[in-house]
């Protein structure tokens, strides 16, 4: 009985006088200096459908224009991570070119006439983007961001124009259109700023 006794004070001292710190995942002091370098290179066909609708309304026209995209490119990618103890970048450009179809319906109206037609588009479609963000930490709290990124699109077709013109008279009569045309589209986005946490 005694020894029982004894036992259990024992073992109460232990846990209540003499109780240390107990931590479940102990702290890796080197959590901060892990670093990850990686570079990749993709390349492939890829396959993309779209539907695009504009619209423009005016005092004196109407325009309006539906059309729906298919396009099979080529692309080639390279992307880089790299991320360092008080830094962190990514970066990544791109390049696609191929062929694309497009069909849709086309009205274009004025005072003077009115053509309501169907279209279709075929061509050839080239497209680069380039993106670069950063992240440098001053402290384990305070960190400063800088993301850029810019695009370009420039498409070489064939449109062909079939459906009904009626002019001011209200006389109608068929309209058929067949034109070479290019639309070049790019962009730019930039932005900066300050931040915390990890």
């Amino acid at each position: 009985m005694r020894t029982a006794l004894f036992s259990l004070t024992t073992v109460l001292f232990d846990l209540i006088i003499l109780s240390n710190e107990v931590a479940a995942q102990p702290e890796n002091e080197n959590s901060a200096k892990s670093y990850f370098i990686k570079k990749e290179l993709t390349t492939g066909v890829v396959f993309s459908f779209d539907a695009n609708r504009e619209e423009l309304r005016t005092d004196g026209s109407y325009n309006f224009e539906e059309l729906e995209n298919a396009a099979l490119h080529f692309r080639w990618k390279n992307q880089n991570w790299n991320y360092l103890p008080n830094r962190q970048e990514t970066w990544s450009y791109s390049v696609e070119a191929g062929p694309w179809f497009g069909k849709g319906d086309l009205i274009d109206s004025t005072g003077v006439e009115v053509i309501d037609a169907e279209q279709e588009r075929t061509g050839l479609r080239g497209m680069a983007h380039v993106n670069y963000s950063s992240r440098f930490y001053f402290d384990k709290k305070n960190y400063t961001l800088i993301d850029i990124g810019a695009w370009g699109h420039y498409d070489l077709f064939r449109q062909n124009v079939n459906g009904t013109r009626i002019d001011s008279n209200q006389v109608m009569s068929s309209y058929d259109d067949t034109s070479g045309q290019s639309n070049l589209r790019y962009g730019f986005r930039a932005k900066a700023g300050w931040g915390i946490g990890r």
